[in-house]
């Protein structure tokens, strides 16, 4: 049936799960490294404000603004690990394959997806 999604040996089969799956794919690994690196720069621009200004007041309040800017941006690069960690555990491996199969499946028709053949480094006679 239409909009079913159908698993085939653990991978999805359903390609309207796919790409959006591959669109979730891409905004979490934006999201994973944007954040973290606008944080940065915002304390950073903070920081370099206060040591124009000279004032060891605002030098000190930037500094300490820069550290728990950091913090946080650990704090959020980590959380879209543990996310993607809870995410494995919770689902097993079905939900892991098709995970892991969205955005880098070839999708042929209605039939079953496709993985895209392993690259030219891995020789399948090792």
């Amino acid at each position: 049936m239409e909009g079913e999604t159908y698993m085939n040996s653990g991978v999805c089969t359903n390609q309207d799960l796919l790409t959006i799956l591959g669109y979730v794919k891409l905004a979490y690994l934006l999201l994973q490294i944007a954040v973290p690196i606008v944080l940065l720069i915002m304390g950073t621009v903070d920081l370099l404000k206060a040591v124009t200004s000279g004032d060891e007041k605002e030098i000190k309040a930037a500094t300490a603004m820069l550290g728990k800017r950091a913090g946080a941006a650990l704090g959020v690069f980590l959380l879209f690990i543990i996310i993607r960690l809870l995410t494995r555990i919770v689902g097993g491996t079905e939900w892991t394959k098709c995970w892991d199969a969205a955005g880098t499946a070839s999708v042929t028709g209605s039939g079953p997806v496709e993985p895209v053949p392993p690259s030219l480094d891995n020789d399948p006679d090792e």
